[in-house]
């Protein structure tokens, strides 16, 4: 299962890559985490707000 879950986490990175060719490894986090983190939590623990930014 964990590693079913790393392969996941490594597709949605690629994804995020080439929509966003110019993003650093924090936006790629973030916007990775922001696929399964409800958005409140995302603007309060990380001040991202994905309605504004996107994923």
């Amino acid at each position: 299962m964990c590693e079913l879950n790393c392969l996941l986490v490594k597709l949605m990175e690629a994804e995020v890559r080439q929509r966003h060719p110019n993003a650093d490894e924090r936006e790629i986090r973030l916007r990775v985490a922001s696929r399964w983190l409800p958005p409140e939590l995302m603007q309060k623990a990380f001040g991202w707000n994905p309605k504004e930014r996107g994923f």
